[in-house]
């Protein structure tokens, strides 16, 4: 039962993808983008407030940039839930998931952007 509650409660609570706001100069960053996105989904995971469990509804957007070694130089805050706990959360995935793995080495810039969105009790389909 706990196993199912558990999966119940996460089919609820999305991140549905980061998107890639800088120019990527033709390399492929699908596997870069796989191991952030498992990362910072795993941290927000731990992180995700309670009353999101009762419920609440809430869409955060953040923009940050990761530096060629990983570092993230800013943390913007791009939309607010209007919920400081949510906004709180989401803040602390990027900040418990950095440094990052390095840029890929192939990549000849010297930082991308990424805008990560997080869905508290809002479908997918919605968004």
């Amino acid at each position: 039962l706990m196993r199912q509650i558990a999966k119940d409660f996460k089919e609820h609570l999305n991140i549905p993808g980061p998107q890639i706001l800088s120019d990527t100069m033709g390399v492929d960053f699908h596997p870069y983008l796989l191991r952030i996105y498992l990362l910072v989904r795993r941290n927000w995971y731990s992180v995700i407030p309670e009353i999101a469990r009762l419920g609440k509804q809430g869409r955060v957007a953040l923009e940050f940039s990761i530096l060629r070694d990983g570092k993230v130089p800013d943390l913007t805050l791009r939309v607010s839930s209007g919920t400081d706990s949510f906004d709180s959360a989401a803040l602390a995935s990027i900040r418990l998931s950095s440094p990052f793995p390095a840029l890929p080495p192939e990549f000849p810039g010297s930082d991308i952007r990424l805008r990560f969105v997080y869905l508290y009790n809002i479908p997918l389909t919605a968004n």
